[in-house]
């Protein structure tokens, strides 16, 4: 007699698939292949390779060739491994592994600064958003156009954030709407997009109206002027600088004060001559 000990060989995993990404935290469900004869499993669960420190509800026993797993935690990579405990124990099977992402399950960042509808916003924003667990960095999108279509700022792939805050590096135009989105990202898995922020930036300041030109007056063509003539020493203009009345008082006064002295030299002579006997 002949027989196949079909329990010597390990149980075959089949799902998730080794070092893949699974999308949410939650309903996440091992599978592997049904071996002949077993009518009872024993699956683990660990953060490491080892197993040494199994936590609690990362271990069970299932007749099924499938096992639901408890809640996971965002963006964490999983180890697991099965076994079968009935009839008989067989070996543990490989270990493979899989990483949880950031799926639609998760909450969307949310949108802090600009906020929403608010108007007078600088030209170099600074754009804030709350912290999603387990993301390594984030996707920024901003755009004048609700759809995103032409995107002023791209901020993705190898340019996406390290934090939860980011201060524009280029100038937005004045008093113009802008849309803005942030998703989270994983190593392998994105969160959901934002609810759409808006917000306009402020006005241009105000402008001093320029003065009106007023037309040029020519200036007039100056002749240089004459040097002055030199008076002549024997002019007597030349020498004179008094006006002609004051020459001329002067000279009524000399005229009389030498009358008055002859009168007075014959008043005297009159008196000194001897009277005739």
């Amino acid at each position: 007699m002949t027989y196949t000990d079909s329990l010597t060989r390990p149980v075959t995993l089949t799902s998730p698939p080794d070092e893949t990404s699974v999308t949410g935290t939650g309903n996440v469900i091992l599978e592997w292949e049904t071996l002949p004869g077993a009518t009872e499993y024993n699956w683990q669960l660990d953060y490491d390779t080892d197993f040494s420190t199994v936590p609690t509800d990362f271990e069970g026993d299932t007749k099924a060739s499938s096992a639901r797993l408890p809640a996971l935690n965002t963006n964490t990579t999983y180890y697991w491994r099965v076994r079968v405990t009935e009839p008989v124990l067989s070996g543990w099977s490989a270990k493979w592994s899989f990483t949880t992402g950031l799926g639609s399950t998760v909450i969307a960042p949310e949108l802090y600064s600009p906020k929403a509808g608010v108007n007078e916003v600088p030209l170099k924003p600074l754009f804030q958003w709350s912290v999603i667990a387990g993301a390594d960095s984030y996707e920024l999108i901003v755009s004048t156009h609700v759809s995103f279509a032409t995107p002023i700022i791209v901020k993705i792939g190898d340019y996406t954030l390290p934090a939860t805050a980011w201060q524009s590096n280029i100038n937005l135009d004045y008093n113009t709407t802008y849309y803005w989105k942030v998703r989270a990202s994983g190593p392998t898995s994105y969160s959901a997009w934002s609810a759409v922020g808006v917000f306009t930036t402020e006005s241009p300041p105000p402008q001093l109206s320029p003065a009106p030109e007023q037309p040029a007056t020519p200036s007039p063509t100056l002749s240089p002027p004459l040097p002055p003539s030199s008076p002549s020493p024997s002019s007597p203009q030349a020498q004179s600088t008094l006006p002609d009345w004051v020459i001329y008082l002067i000279g009524a006064l000399l005229l009389t004060t030498v009358i008055l002295l002859i009168t007075l030299l014959l008043l005297v002579a009159g008196i000194r001559r001897p009277k005739a006997d």
